[in-house]
């Protein structure tokens, strides 16, 4: 389904390198966005919402390595946090999800529709589930087809 990014690029994905000005790419990230959600399979975890961290690190085209004219001026012309936030946001607000390889997929393919974004490595954490770890859950990295 995912594969490599495209050929023009100098990295590879193994080097989870998200800002490298040769291949042209910038880094935006979201980290440790803490929100509740109704995620889990045990019959308790269906009835009451727990928290959540999630965690979103995205490779972004970066025109402004070919061009300081081509410097991002308007947050039209930019990948926004605060969007990727509201994405999550929504994700979960009204639905149950099973798994949280099931909740990273989705937020990794919603980031990838985004415009530019070639690379998503998305972490959805749940602190409270192990009372004796500090959390626990699932990083996964994808990749946009091209």
């Amino acid at each position: 389904m995912n594969k490599p990014l495209a050929s023009k690029l100098t990295v590879t994905p193994e080097t989870n390198v998200f800002a490298n000005a040769p291949a042209g790419l910038m880094h935006v990230f979201v980290h440790d966005y803490k929100l509740m959600a109704s995620i889990g399979i045990h019959p308790h975890e269906k009835i009451n919402k727990q928290n959540i961290i999630v965690s979103v690190d995205l490779s972004i085209e970066d025109n402004a390595v070919s061009s300081p004219a081509d410097v991002p001026q308007q947050i039209s012309d930019v990948v926004c946090y605060e969007n990727i936030t509201n994405l999550i946001s929504d994700l979960v607000e009204h639905k149950h999800i099973d798994l949280v390889e099931q909740l990273a997929e989705e937020i990794a393919q919603l980031c990838l529709n985004l415009p530019r974004v070639t690379l998503a490595r998305v972490k959805v954490a749940k602190p409270d589930a192990i009372e004796t770890a500090g959390s626990v859950g699932v990083t996964i990295e994808r990749f946009k087809t091209f």
